[in-house]
């Protein structure tokens, strides 16, 4: 059995156009993303993978708790 996908598979160079001109990503993306263009390809993404593990790091346990529901107090 075989994946068939709607189309092409975008190219790293479409991916970056395509976020950079998302009027939805936020400037904080792009600007992110238009600086690490001009660096090491290597060093630009190990940063970028453990900047990505610090913020989820942070954010996992404030998403928790909004998952969790709260229990009410007894009437």
């Amino acid at each position: 059995m075989t994946c068939e996908q709607a189309g092409p598979t975008p190219t790293t160079q479409e991916t970056i156009e395509t976020i950079l001109n998302d009027p939805a990503a936020s400037n904080w993306l792009k600007t992110s993303l238009q600086s690490a263009l001009s660096r090491d390809a290597v060093d630009a993404a190990n940063d970028a993978q453990n900047l990505a593990e610090v913020l989820v790091a942070r954010s996992d346990p404030l998403v928790r708790q909004l998952a969790t529901p709260h229990l009410q107090p007894k009437k």
